[in-house]
Order: C-alpha cells, then structure tokens, then sequence
C-alpha cells in the first residue's frame, strides 16, 4: 500500500502518524517542509522496497530549504524511475522505538506483534504476540512481555513511557487487523513511545486477496 494510503488508514483508526506530507518534486519537497517545520525527515518510496533505511532511501534531520531540496535529488538520483516520491514528515521527538504490527494467520487470523523497534529490529528479535483484537488486559501483558518493556517503564535516566497511549495505540490496532483480513502484515516500525504519548513514523501494509476457510477442513486438489 502506498504511504499515503497507509498513513490515511491508520488515521481512520485514530493512529494519526507524526505530521506528514507526500512529495513527488524537491520543490514539493521544500514547500512540505515550509509547513510542517524544520527539522523533517525525507523517505523516499519506491516500490518493493520495505526497508527503506537499510536501502540507505532515508535522511534526517534536515534543517533547512537546501537541505530538503539536496535531500530529495539524491534519493531521486540513487533511485531514478523507480522512485515514485518521497514522504516529507516532521521530527517525532526522543523516545523509546518500539514494533507495533500485526499479521494474518490461516489459521488463528490476526495477530498482533509488539516489540523493540528501530533499524535493528530483526536482529535483536525482541517480541511477543496475541491474538487480535485484545482486550486491555491483553495489551497491557503484551506490553510487559518483551524486554524493551524494560526502558518503557522509566528509570534514573529516562523518564517513564507513556504506557496507557502505547495501549490505546495497540487497541486500535489490533481492532484494524481484526477488521481487514486482506491487510496480511502491518507494521508501524518504528513507533516512538515518549513520557507525553506514543507517534509511529513509519508504516508498512501489505495487501492479499482473502479468502476464508477452514485448514482442517478436507479439500479436493
């Protein structure tokens, strides 16, 4: 799913990401940036592309027009024609990265995936699931599972997370997974969980015709 779309869908479910603009030119690029405020991140789409920093399609922390402008031609460059623009968004604030996402199962149907974020979220393979939707109760003990949930709860040098917006966050959605059987894999990585709220900035949606049945149910071949 396009980023705008996917930005558009999670707003649906009251999980607005951090403040946005899509750009398809630099001077879009510049004008973006004139309206959400310096400093903004420029992440280049390009289908097929999930992981767009390992693909080096991200820059950050850009200060200024120059900056955006120089930002967008070099992804435009490094991409070329596959490259189909680029979303200019605003800075989320210092926070703890976590992985919210979820995924369709064949046979419980969806799941949802919570745990540490950020670049090196495969490698450290921090995370825990439970069936979708949950209840609160489900959400908090999804939250305490992994050991990211060590950094959320606070101590002498980081304040607390704000632990009722990450499961607010996680309600919504487990309840949009729960909702769209076609959506097979979701994820908001990384969301930025702070002492005054939780904001993913980035989304990945994929799609797949959906057809229900029963895995145990004996078929002709």
């Amino acid at each position: 799913m396009p980023p705008a779309a996917a930005f558009r869908l999670l707003d649906a479910y009251g999980l607005p990401p951090a403040p946005w603009r899509w750009a398809e030119s630099a001077d879009r690029a510049v004008a973006a940036a004139r309206e959400l405020g310096v400093p903004v991140a420029v992440k280049g789409h390009v289908p097929g592309v999930l992981h767009k920093s390992a693909a080096c399609g991200v820059r950050l922390g850009l200060e200024g027009e120059q900056a955006v402008r120089a930002a967008f031609a070099d992804l435009a460059g490094r991409f070329g024609g596959d490259m189909e623009g680029a979303v200019v968004q605003a800075r989320a604030g210092e926070g703890v990265e976590v992985l919210c996402g979820a995924v369709q199962d064949e046979v419980f149907g969806a799941v949802v995936i919570f745990g540490a974020g950020g670049v090196d979220t495969d490698a450290l393979a921090d995370r825990a699931a439970r069936l979708a939707p949950l209840t609160t109760g489900e959400a908090a003990e999804l939250i305490r599972e992994p050991r990211v949930s060590t950094l959320l709860m606070g101590h002498p040098a980081r304040p607390a997370a704000d632990l009722a917006a990450l499961r607010d966050a996680l309600l919504r959605l487990s309840r949009l997974a729960a909702d769209h059987p076609e959506i097979i894999e979701l994820e908001l990585n990384p969301t930025i969980v702070r002492p005054d709220g939780a904001v993913a900035v980035d989304a990945r949606v994929r799609l797949a015709p959906h057809q229900a049945w029963d895995p145990y149910l004996r078929r002709l071949r």
